[in-house]
């Protein structure tokens, strides 16, 4: 498996407010096996995993200035621990974000989903 491919499957899916995962899925995860992944879901309907998201994130009670004032933990950010020349990190829910999007990190011997952990944010104020 070529690692560009591989980091760009990944960043095609990454979106602004996951953490961590919790639990592995142990499989192989060739190229192959990401596109059987992709074509599963596209056969499936789509259906908007809309957040409920507390008063205090929604658009009306949130400005941009407001939103731009939260801001991830640069030291928990993904893969920051591990001496990458990269790293990822993710932008909490709220204002005019408010459908998550599902990120997976996958390696050459496992997948595991990555998610939102609160704590990952700060408000800078």
């Amino acid at each position: 498996m070529n690692f560009r491919r591989l980091s760009a499957i990944l960043w095609l899916t990454v979106l602004p407010w996951l953490g961590f995962a919790a639990r592995r899925e142990s499989v192989q995860v060739p190229l192959d096996y990401v596109a059987k992944k992709a074509e599963e879901r596209v056969r499936k309907p789509f259906r908007s995993p809309r957040l409920d998201l507390p008063a205090v994130l929604r658009q009306n009670n949130l400005d941009y200035d407001k939103y731009r004032e939260i801001e991830f933990r640069h030291e928990r950010a993904l893969w920051a621990s591990d001496g990458m020349p990269f790293r990822t990190e993710f932008f909490h829910p709220g204002y005019i974000y408010h459908e998550p999007v599902r990120v997976n990190e996958f390696t050459l011997t496992h997948t595991q989903p990555i998610r939102f952990v609160q704590d990952f944010s700060t408000i800078e104020s």
